[in-house]
């Protein structure tokens, strides 16, 4: 069973398919997509919380709930799923999502790559550090935090985060307190495919953690 850090350094990558990712995912992966019912906003995001038609992503999470049983993660709650596939960035220079940030709802989430992601196609970018060093910061953002740029994390180089390419199946376990940024997807004929499982945290499980 895998050994997470994120507690103590904010995020873990693993790039050997831990969650075996098959052609059956990527089946379910373009039936989700293409439903237009699940859509949000108007980019390719759709979003997903039960797995009624969808045996393979359930036992994903399924899995995802053995690793944090495992790590001793035991007052998570799964919000939701959401399923993105990109073949164009949005990318606006010095905008969020584009720099450095950390979230006001404190979440574990856990990105898996089903295809392969270079520095060319957007990888997710994270900072290695305890997280609990920002909610003070957290704790502390308005209600307009987004438009005043209030959770941009302003005094770190962006040099030093870690650019989290990989294969198909390269899985990433972050905690949305460590400072992030979204890539930009450089390869105007590549494309980006993922799922990102999102979970909430209670109280009791920061209490353990301080």
């Amino acid at each position: 069973m895998l050994q997470l850090t994120i507690k103590k350094n904010g995020f873990d990558s693993f790039q050997n398919n831990i969650f075996e990712i098959s052609n059956n995912h990527l089946i379910e992966f373009e039936k989700i997509i293409n439903d237009n019912s699940l859509k949000i906003r108007n980019d390719d995001v759709s979003v997903l919380s039960e797995f009624k038609d969808y045996p393979n992503l359930l036992e994903v999470k399924k899995k995802i709930f053995d690793i944090f049983k495992f790590n001793k993660f035991d007052n998570l709650e799964f919000e939701d799923v959401w399923i993105q596939k990109n073949y164009k960035d949005k990318y606006i220079k010095n905008e969020l999502p584009n720099i450095p940030h950390i979230d006001k709802i404190r979440k574990i989430k856990v990105m898996i790559y089903l295809n392969t992601i270079t520095k060319m196609n957007g990888p997710i970018h994270v900072y290695k550090v305890d997280p609990n060093d920002y909610e003070k910061i957290r704790l502390n953002l308005k209600d307009d935090y987004k438009k005043r740029k209030e959770n941009a994390i302003k005094d770190l180089d962006k040099n030093n985060f870690l650019a989290c390419v990989g294969p198909i199946g390269t899985s990433v376990f972050f905690d949305t307190n460590s400072p992030h940024f979204a890539g930009e997807l450089k390869d105007k004929k590549g494309i980006r495919k993922s799922l990102r499982f999102n979970f909430i945290k209670k109280k009791s499980f920061f209490d353990e953690l301080f």
